[in-house]
């Protein structure tokens, strides 16, 4: 099932299909729908948005993560960071 972020991403054609696809894998891990990473309008400049190699290295050291509670402790430690 899309998700209605991701929907609204590719009509119009703002997000390339492998963000699109990185965004889907860590929202699945996260257990969070993908119109969460949406709650604010993304950077401007494209030099300040993570890149694939980025996020692929944020994922695979978050599942690396064995203890619940502390990937919920950096599920909100990166909303806090995300907020400034």
């Amino acid at each position: 099932m899309t998700d209605p972020a991701t929907s609204r991403l590719m009509l119009d054609g703002s997000r390339s299909a492998a963000s699109q696809q990185i965004l889907g894998k860590i929202a699945a891990v996260l257990a969070i729908p993908v119109s969460d990473f949406y709650r604010h309008e993304p950077p401007v400049s494209d030099a300040l948005t993570p890149n694939a190699a980025e996020c692929d290295a944020m994922l695979a050291a978050f599942l690396r993560v064995g203890d619940p509670e502390v990937r919920a402790r950096i599920v909100e430690m990166m909303r806090a960071y995300s907020d400034n």
